[in-house]
C-alpha cells in the first residue's frame, strides 16, 4: 500500500511540474515534496570504514530541494543509510547516513564529519529544513517548536542512544566551527532558517544507551514500520 501511494504521489507530481503548478501554488509543492520525502522507502546498509564515508562526505554538493529535484532522486537508486535519527513528540524519523551529500541530504539527514553511531564522538548532524510548519518532513519541525527538553533518538537499528535537547540558536552560516564544539557524550542537530538565511543549531546531551528492543513500542513501531533493517541484522 504505501509503495501505492508513493508511485501515485510521483504521478501527481510529474503532472504539476510539467504544468508548472509549484511556481503559482508554492505551498502545494512544499506538501507534495514533504509526502514523497516521507513515503520514500529509504535503502538500509551496513555501516561502512570511516575512511569510505569520508571520501563520499561533500557538504558543498548539497542544493536547495525542488519538487522537481526530488522526483528526479526517487527514480534513481536510493541513497543509503545507515541508521536512523527519532524525536518522538515532534513525529520526526529520518533515515540518517554517516556522511553528507546532496543524495542523503534529498531524502534523510546525514553527518557532517564521519562517525559510527554507536562511537563516543560529538555527532553533528544536518538536514533540510523545507520552510513550512505544515510540512513534517526531515528537520522542519525543528524550526516550528520549542525544543528544550525533548527526547532525541539515534540508532544503528541494534543500539539506540537516548539524548535530551538542552539548548538551541540561530547562528551564522559562516560560523562553520560553533557545531563541532560539543563533548563526547552529546549531539548537535543543524538546519537552515526557513528563509535560508541562517542556520539552526540544537545541542542535545546523551541520557542513556540501550539495545533497540528496550525502546518504547511506539518507537519500536516507527522504525519497524518505516526501515527495512535485514542488512544490519545479518
Amino acid at each position: 500500500m504505501k509503495k501505492i501511494l508513493y508511485l501515485i504521489l510521483i504521478i501527481i507530481s510529474i503532472f504539476l511540474t510539467v504544468f508548472s503548478i509549484p511556481l503559482l501554488f508554492p505551498q502545494l509543492s512544499l506538501l507534495f515534496q514533504s509526502a514523497i520525502i516521507n513515503y520514500h522507502n529509504p535503502k538500509i546498509v551496513r555501516e561502512s570504514p570511516l575512511p569510505k564515508a569520508t571520501k563520499k562526505c561533500n557538504w558543498e554538493s548539497v542544493k536547495l530541494l525542488s519538487l522537481n529535484s526530488i522526483i528526479v532522486s526517487s527514480i534513481r537508486d536510493s541513497p543509503e543509510y545507515v541508521g536512523a535519527i527519532l524525536i518522538p513528540s515532534l513525529n520526526m524519523n529520518v533515515p540518517l547516513a554517516n556522511y553528507t551529500d546532496n543524495g542523503t541530504y534529498t531524502f534523510g539527514a546525514g553527518m557532517l564529519e564521519p562517525h559510527y553511531i554507536n562511537s563516543n564522538s560529538h555527532l553533528v548532524i544536518g538536514a533540510h529544513n523545507l520552510g513550512s510548519k505544515s510540512c513534517s518532513a526531515l528537520f522542519t519541525p525543528l524550526a516550528f517548536h520549542s525544543l528544550t527538553g525533548r527526547k532525541v533518538i539515534i540508532t544503528d537499528f541494534k543500539i539506540a542512544k537516548e539524548y535530551k535537547i538542552e539548548s538551541n540558536q540561530v547562528i551564522s552560516p559562516s560560523d562553520v566551527e560553533k557545531p563541532f564544539k560539543g563533548s563526547s557524550d552529546s549531539i548537535s542537530l543543524i538546519t537552515c532558517t526557513s528563509n535560508n538565511k541562517k542556520r539552526i543549531l540544537i545541542n542535545a546531551k546523551l541520557i542513556k544507551k540501550l539495545p533497540v528492543s528496550k525502546l518504547d513500542h511506539y518507537v519500536q513501531n516507527a522504525i519497524q514500520q518505516k526501515y527495512q533493517i535485514n542488512a544490519v541484522d545479518n
